[in-house]
């Protein structure tokens, strides 16, 4: 009877012994295999992406395992929301991210030929495969855009399950978190971009080159005052000296004037000439 309620295959020994139990005309129990299911075992392996030279065989394993249990644990494949608590039942390592994708309670195999629809990834589900929470690190001073902030923090805690993955063995994970930064880091030097032209526009930044362009103006100008202001100066002060003493003199002290921009980026902003 046991065999007869697991689905076993059953002897004509078997069989003989179920005659006085079974009633007349009720059909044997059909086995739990892969025709159980709605579609063919390759339109699984193809829904659930995944990996390997023979995904079907895979596949037949968890269907194996499920019947190994009693009563008969069948994976849920046509409900891809409830396949990750049934590999937590039966498996002894940790979820695969191809099957934590599909943790939704209503999650369900689209029909042939309809592109699968992968439900977006709930919370719980984003865990790294240490099982220490993920948290994002807002508190660095990037800039004022709100989403900069937050996808600079994405690359850095991605990068840290990647880290994870690689530590921990679980290399087919640590390749989807590689791809994931990848992806953000492009996404975060285009955000970089953007920003900079964003305040530009508002003129709350100047690119280097426009700053030093008008410093050359404002320093010729403040070069010139300082020079016609030193040079009257001399003259009241020493009327008896020569012109061309007088304003070697002024010259020089001029220049110690701005002797501090030879320590700055600025340095080739400022170029004293003898007028």
């Amino acid at each position: 009877m046991r065999r007869y309620a697991l689905g076993h295959v059953l002897t004509a020994a078997h069989k003989k012994e179920l005659d006085s139990v079974l009633p007349v005309g009720k059909p044997m129990a059909k086995r739990a295999t892969s025709e159980t299911y709605r579609f063919k075992l390759a339109y699984y392996a193809k829904f659930f992406k995944l990996a390997g030279k023979d995904p079907e065989r895979k596949l037949k394993r968890w269907i194996a395992k499920g019947r190994e249990v009693s009563p008969a644990d069948m994976p849920p494949f046509d409900s891809p929301g409830l396949m990750a608590d049934w590999w937590r039942r039966h498996m002894e390592w940790r979820v695969p991210l191809y099957l934590l994708r599909h943790e939704q309670p209503d999650a369900a195999i689209d029909p042939p030929g309809a592109p699968p629809t992968t439900p977006a990834p709930s919370p719980a589900s984003m865990g790294d495969p240490t099982g220490d929470p993920v948290v994002l690190d807002m508190s660095m001073d990037i800039a004022t855009d709100m989403g900069l902030q937050q996808i600079r923090a994405l690359v850095v805690a991605t990068f840290q399950q990647l880290q994870r993955c690689m530590a921990s063995g679980h290399l087919a994970q640590a390749n989807n978190f590689r791809r994931e930064w990848q992806s953000l880091v492009g996404t975060l030097r285009q955000w970089e971009k953007d920003i900079v032209k964003i305040q530009e526009g508002k003129g709350e930044v100047m690119r280097t080159r426009v700053i030093n362009t008008e410093l050359v103006r404002i320093f010729g100008v403040l070069r010139q005052s300082f020079t016609n202001e030193l040079l009257d100066l001399a003259e009241q002060l020493a009327p008896e000296m020569p012109p061309p003493e007088r304003r070697e003199i002024v010259l020089r002290r001029r220049d110690k004037c701005f002797v501090h921009l030879k320590s700055t980026r600025f340095v080739s902003s400022y170029q004293p000439t003898n007028e």
